[in-house]
């Protein structure tokens, strides 16, 4: 709205906004690995860091690992 009264973008980088779950179970604190089965960050951290680091793995893809125990896991993890 404040570029159509005259504001400019700044042409520097932009911070990336990438919105949305990360996993199956959105944010919780479970083991995630990418396509070539590395974990590839602490699974513990904000959704946006989670997303961003998602978005960095080949073909913007990880797999969220969990058992039949999760719901009992989840009230845990803050």
């Amino acid at each position: 709205m404040a570029m159509w009264v005259g504001a400019v973008m700044e042409p520097a980088p932009h911070a990336p906004m990438i919105l949305g779950p990360a996993g199956p179970l959105l944010n919780a604190a479970f083991l995630q690995v990418n396509l070539l089965g590395e974990r590839f960050q602490n699974e513990d951290v904000p959704v946006q860091s989670n997303i961003n680091a998602v978005e960095r793995q080949p073909h913007h893809t990880a797999w969220q690992v969990f058992d039949s125990r999760y719901p009992e896991q989840i009230p845990y993890q803050g």
